[in-house]
């Protein structure tokens, strides 16, 4: 009974997630309100609270659906990959396309709204946007650190490499190209990691 019970919670929260993200497509996330959601899919407005503290938690669902990935496993820990400053480049590569790819997926119409709910200091469901973008920024800043203590332990690597000062350096580059993959319609993504890709290289080269 519990199980039929906790299947429909699931199927009335992706009714709410999906209908919530065809109005915030048509209408734009300042125009939509929680009651004209729940009223959308026929719960009260007091109902979708019980799956959404928020509209902008609920906002986040439906943008970043699957965000809750696990942790990147690296594979340049293979001793038949020589370490080199362009192994190195690939690998960070590899960690930030790895969390990045799932919002290729969305609307670039809705990435704009998310950071512009994100970077409001007056609105109210901005505290949410902030905790899942530093939620994805802890992601990657882990994962990047676990790496480059990698290599500065590998006795085949002799790159000295300052780690906060280059992953600030990185995550960085990677939100000014995000950025602009999000506001320039005719930057793509593959635009948007060989630009990374650069200036990377151009980090990489002053060690």
């Amino acid at each position: 009974m519990s199980g039929l019970r906790e299947l429909k919670k699931e199927q009335t929260k992706q009714k709410i997630i999906h209908y919530a993200k065809e109005l915030f497509l048509k209408k734009g996330f300042q125009h939509v309100k929680t009651s004209e959601i729940a009223r959308g899919i026929g719960i009260a407005e007091g109902t979708l609270f019980n799956y959404f503290s928020s509209k902008g938690e609920l906002f986040i669902a439906t943008i970043l659906p699957d965000f809750n990935l696990n942790p990147y496993k690296t594979s340049i820990e293979n001793p038949n990959i020589k370490i080199n400053k362009e192994t190195i480049v690939e690998e960070i590569m590899n960690i930030i396309d790895y969390y990045l790819k799932e919002l290729i997926r969305v609307e670039k119409s809705l990435l704009r709204e998310f950071l512009s709910v994100a970077y409001s200091m007056n609105e109210a469901n901005s505290e949410a946007a902030r905790r899942s973008l530093m939620k994805a920024d802890k992601m990657i800043l882990q994962d990047l650190q676990q790496f480059l203590e990698y290599v500065q332990q590998s006795a085949s690597v002799k790159i000295s490499i300052d780690i906060e000062i280059f992953i600030e350096s990185v995550l960085s580059f990677g939100f000014l190209q995000f950025n602009k993959y999000v506001y320039d319609e005719q930057f793509s993504y593959q635009n948007m990691l060989d630009q990374l890709r650069k200036q990377l290289n151009f980090i990489m080269n002053n060690y």
